[in-house]
């Protein structure tokens, strides 16, 4: 950290990709020097799309060389699955991602559960999950997973965490569970449910199309860049120009 740190205060500015993390920055990087554009998702590339769903398919996308997803795929067979699959016996799992570990392969064991491993197409997958979970419990910055969704028109069940820096609104765009009694049932009432799934996708599609668009991220980060680079000017012309 003290060397990111360090890096940051010898710029003119540093993007943010949530208020979260700027606020943490605050503690070593002046306040004005910090600004936040979130990250985006590519509306043309994950089209919206609400034919094809398999009710039983709930879905996780995650690499695995990332921790986080590791600890959230951990806790989810462990703490939530058991309870999905006590009330609903055929749901099936679906574990999407590169580099799973031995323990995670050992998961596609059960009849219940898919190991994908690396997949050329991921939008294969949320087209297919009835529920897409996301039950990320460390890291910072923003899920791309959680826009992935929204863009191609997924129900999710999150944690808080995994919302954190984006405009998710329980029973709106997404279904927040904080503990895996309500990340259990979430999943499941909406496997149960699917009229709630596709208000809950239409909602989500919107959220991505006003908010996170690359489009819409461009144009803020350009005008951050048009901004500093302006400030960058007026302080030489105002230094006599001899740098």
């Amino acid at each position: 950290l003290y060397r990111e740190a360090e890096m940051c205060r010898k710029v003119n500015r540093v993007i943010c990709v949530t208020g979260e993390d700027r606020d943490y920055l605050k503690e070593y990087v002046p306040a004005e020097k910090l600004a936040v554009i979130n990250t985006g998702v590519d509306l043309d590339y994950f089209s919206y799309s609400e034919a094809g769903k398999d009710p039983n398919a709930i879905v996780f996308v995650g690499a695995f060389r990332h921790s986080p997803n590791l600890d959230a795929m951990r806790y989810f067979y462990r703490e939530i699955f058991p309870a999905v699959v006590r009330e609903r016996p055929e749901a099936h799992l679906y574990i999407v991602g590169s580099s799973p570990p031995d323990e995670i392969l050992e998961l596609g064991r059960s009849a219940n559960i898919t190991v994908t491993g690396f997949v050329e197409d991921i939008r294969e997958y949320y087209r297919l999950a009835q529920v897409v979970v996301v039950p990320i419990r460390t890291g910072v910055g923003i899920r791309g997973k959680v826009l992935e969704g929204w863009a191609a028109g997924s129900a999710m069940v999150a944690s808080p965490l995994a919302c954190q820096g984006l405009k998710a609104r329980h029973g709106d765009n997404i279904l927040i569970a904080g503990n895996p009694n309500d990340f259990a049932r979430n999943t499941v009432e909406l496997m149960e449910n699917p009229l709630k799934c596709i208000a809950l996708a239409r909602k989500g599609r919107r959220t991505a199309e006003e908010l996170y668009g690359w489009d819409s991220m461009g144009r803020q980060m350009i005008a951050e860049y048009e901004r500093t680079c302006l400030r960058g000017e007026y302080a030489r012309f105002r230094g006599g120009g001899n740098d």
